[in-house]
């Protein structure tokens, strides 16, 4: 089913004035040097005379990615397409992307396996999403969302049309600030179903209260309260029915550079139900995470490895269960000249697994 970007008006943080755009930078994707296109293909693994050589063309299972793939930068470096396929060659998805001429993005679309167009966003020259199209063809149903702004970017309107009929709309009102005073998502179809949001602020501007309400019929529904360390770092959500009446709640901690180290979840009777902890590298990626239950027992142990270059050449999990499974998956790369991977060779608890190969070209 589709899962329009208003949904995400549950979360008070994203009601600010940007969305994240799509990552389309070479060096968001590790690669170094000016690269014009990249292609990908999985293999299975099998030794011979104890060297690993690439057999028949597999679907690669493992972490890092799913799909054998081919892609184009332009000459700036910005991704143009993303094409991803099947072990048998047959296409999955294709992601394309058009910039302005300052090389900002101005629209990203994605094709499904038929090439029907599934997912389209188009952005103005400040990078503000302005119009988002989905189609699901297994459900016969398409939406379209157009968004307005007020002056200084912050997001005032959106207006959702199912197969070309009105379908819901939301709206914001500001404090005179960037601060979201009230929020109204409404259906059409459905009055009945509107529901309106109402926050306040701390002295710091940070969200302390969220309440929910059945704008049509103005009563409570559900309440969220927040709590804040002094750099403003959330550091408890509280989830409560109209009565104050507790639902859940969520604990964090920080270190030194802000980078959340615990986060432990509490079930209505303020019971301990998980608690996850984090250990973080100098780039502030997570390499290690632990989870635990109730009784504090570990039921899940991630860590990984990168080398010099941010590529993953290790990766340990460890799940609990009947068996209590450890996983050790490792990777070997192989480089050209200008530090981009062009072989990877993997192995899970020392065997080898995939050979997967690249082919890398570069602008003159």
């Amino acid at each position: 089913m589709y899962k329009p970007i208003f949904l995400i008006v549950i979360s008070f943080i994203l009601l600010s004035s940007n969305y994240e755009q799509t990552k389309t930078k070479l060096s968001d994707l590790n690669l170094q040097g000016n690269v014009k296109s990249l292609s990908q293909i999985s293999y299975l693994a099998t030794e011979q005379s104890g060297e690993i050589l690439a057999a028949e063309q597999a679907q690669y299972k493992g972490p890092l990615f799913q799909h054998d793939f081919y892609c184009e930068f332009n000459d700036k470096g910005s991704l143009d397409k993303f094409t991803k396929y099947h072990s048998d060659g047959s296409l999955y998805k294709r992601h394309t992307w058009e910039y302005n001429e300052n090389d900002s993005l101005i629209q990203a679309s994605t094709y499904d396996s038929q090439e029907q167009l599934i997912l389209q966003l188009k952005y103005n020259k400040d990078g503000l999403l302005m119009e988002e199209y989905s189609s699901d063809r297994t459900e016969n149903v398409h939406f379209k969302s157009i968004f307005n702004y007020n002056a200084t970017g912050d997001l005032i309107e959106e207006t959702t049309y199912s197969n070309d009929v009105l379908h819901s709309k939301r709206s914001f009102t500001y404090d005179g600030t960037t601060l979201v005073k009230e929020g109204i998502y409404s259906f059409e179809t459905n009055p009945m179903d509107s529901v309106l949001y109402k926050y306040n602020y701390d002295d710091k501007g940070n969200p302390s209260k969220k309440k929910i309400y059945a704008s049509k019929q103005n009563f409570d529904i559900e309440r969220y309260l927040y709590k804040y360390d002094t750099k403003g770092n959330i550091l408890e959500k509280k989830t409560c029915m109209y009565d104050s009446t507790l639902i859940n709640r969520m604990s964090y901690q920080y270190d030194e550079q802000d980078n959340v180290i615990e986060e432990i979840s509490y079930g209505s009777d303020n019971t301990l139900i998980t608690w996850y902890q984090y250990q973080y590298n100098d780039k502030r990626e997570v390499v290690e995470k632990h989870k635990y239950d109730s009784e504090e027992n570990l039921l899940y142990r991630y860590s990984s490895k990168k080398d010099k270059y941010g590529n993953t050449i290790e990766i340990n999990t460890f799940y609990k269960n009947s068996s209590n499974h450890t996983q050790i998956w490792r990777g070997e790369y192989y480089f050209d000249e200008n530090n981009n991977w062009i072989k990877l060779i993997t192995f899970e608890n020392n065997v080898p697994q995939f050979v997967i190969k690249r082919e890398i070209t570069y602008y003159n």
